[in-house]
Formats: structure tokens, sequence, C-alpha cells
């Protein structure tokens, strides 16, 4: 498994009693054939003639294992592109062998940011985002009191260019709810958390303070949220 902006090592080891001189190892993402190797090491010396810019500089061999076997691909700066099946394949006078392996990726994104969106019919908005996850996250929410309120999400995915995926999660906060709401975004693969708390004024107390909101039905709301931000981010 790679992690995205992490080295990972593609394994491939020869047993052998002796590791011949004349040896060809060429480590192939199918994706791009057989002619455009992603590492190419011949007689012990590398040949990157023909690696795929999308490599260049990110790959190296283990030269100094090599001699007892260890054939073995680093692999830098893991991107989502890297996903998919490798070979390492190794021939030497009439002997070929080859070792396929499959390359999965995952990121954890960033710590999410909580803001107040806006007025809904019966309280107000709140909206969860964080990039650079993969694959999609799962989204939970809660309240003050540790209530599960993730079923009443709307929840948006939006690849970048890197194929990284910006999360956005939007769930409505009726009147007299609590005042204290919790985002979690969870990487299901690496089993990691990022997360985000608000605190915010009851509407009540908005209502309370700012009659004129009750007295035009309440759409001066949005523009109180805009001026005031009474909000407060806890990053954990």
């Amino acid at each position: 498994m790679g992690v995205v902006g992490a080295s990972v090592v593609l394994d491939c080891l020869l047993v052998m009693t002796k590791v011949p001189e004349n040896m060809e190892v060429r480590w192939i993402n199918m994706a791009y054939g057989y002619s455009s190797p992603v590492h190419m090491n011949m007689e012990g010396a590398d040949d990157l003639a023909f690696q795929p810019l999308a490599y260049r500089g990110r790959t190296e061999m283990f030269l100094d294992e090599m001699a007892q076997g260890n054939l073995s691909l680093r692999l830098k700066d893991v991107g989502v592109s890297d996903r998919g099946q490798y070979k390492c394949f190794v021939a030497s006078g009439i002997k070929l062998d080859e070792f396929v392996l499959m390359l999965d990726v995952t990121g954890t994104g960033r710590q999410p940011r909580i803001e107040m969106e806006g007025q809904t019919g019966d309280g107000i908005s709140l909206g969860c985002r964080s990039e650079g996850w993969y694959p999609q996250p799962p989204v939970l929410w809660a309240d003050g009191d540790g209530v599960n309120v993730t079923v009443q999400q709307q929840t948006t995915y939006q690849p970048d260019p890197q194929g990284l995926f910006m999360v956005s999660s939007s769930i409505e906060i009726p009147k007299q709810s609590p005042n204290k709401y919790t985002c979690v975004i969870n990487n299901v693969i690496l089993k990691e958390t990022q997360e985000a708390h608000i605190q915010i004024a009851g509407l009540s107390w908005w209502e309370k303070t700012f009659p004129d909101t009750q007295q035009a039905g309440g759409k001066d709301l949005n523009q109180i949220i805009e001026k005031y931000k009474i909000l407060r981010k806890c990053c954990d």
C-alpha cells in the first residue's frame, strides 16, 4: 500500500545460488508497457533512457543488495496516478522471470474547516470542508450530546488535478438544537481521522438579541451570522 506523498517499496526477491552478472531488470507499470519501464537496470547499472517523465527522479533500486537477489524498487512521492499493476521482469541469458504485484494508494487529507453557511427554514446550515483525500472518505457528524446526526448530511466529492478528493459536507441545524457540533472525516484504510469542532450560540439567543429577525421572518439572520461570526473552532 502506498501513501500519498510518502515512499513505498515494491518487493522483488530473486532466490538463486548466484545472481548472474549479465542480468537485466525492468520494473514495468503495465499502463506504460514493456518499452517504457519505470526503472531499468542492466548488469548492475541503471539505464533510465526510456523512463516515463512521470517517474523521473522518483525511483531507485537497492544496488548494494542486488548481488543477494534484492531487486526491489523504491518509489518516492507516491501519487494517485501510481496506482496499478507492476511487473518485476528479470532476464538473464535464456532464463526469464516475472513477478507481478498490485500497488494501491491511499491518502489522508487536511484537517477540515467548519463554517456557518447561512439560514435555512428552521435554523442554519453548517459546512465542513477538507482537501487531499483518497479514496472518497466517509463523513460523520455528531452533536454536542454525542448523537450521530450523519443521516442529515449532504456530502459531495470533487477530484483535483492530482486525483485527490475535496470533501464538502453540509448539515442543517434546527432551532433549540445542541450548540456544539463535530465533523469527522475518516480514512478507513489507514484508520486515520481528521476532525473539527464548532461552538455556536443557540438560534433562540439570536432571536432574543435581534428581535427584528423574527419580525422580518428571519430574513436578516444571514447578515447577523456574517457580521458577528459567533463561532469558535477548536482543532484537536
